[in-house]
């Protein structure tokens, strides 16, 4: 379970490069004529909220990476065992 949750937290990792590739290298309005408002508004707000459930997704990867390491710890140390 160790390594599914570091494999959840690199794919995090590689959705929030791409997710700022998009905002750095995919700016509308710089290489032409901007969108209007509402369309800047719409893509500003998926923008925000795809980095909004990264973020939440790498926290819970990480934690689930330090829950299953302890677990793993625990299940080794324990004095009985069933």
């Amino acid at each position: 379970t160790v390594t599914k949750a570091d494999t959840y937290h690199t794919v995090g990792t590689i959705c929030f490069v791409l997710n700022f590739q998009l905002i750095m290298a995919g700016r509308l309005g710089v290489h032409g004529p901007s969108p209007p408002g509402w369309i800047m508004g719409l893509y500003w707000t998926n923008i925000c909220t795809a980095l909004m459930f990264l973020v939440t997704f790498t926290w819970m990867a990480m934690h689930a990476g330090a829950r299953a390491t302890a677990g793993a710890a625990y299940m080794r140390t324990r004095s009985v065992r069933l």
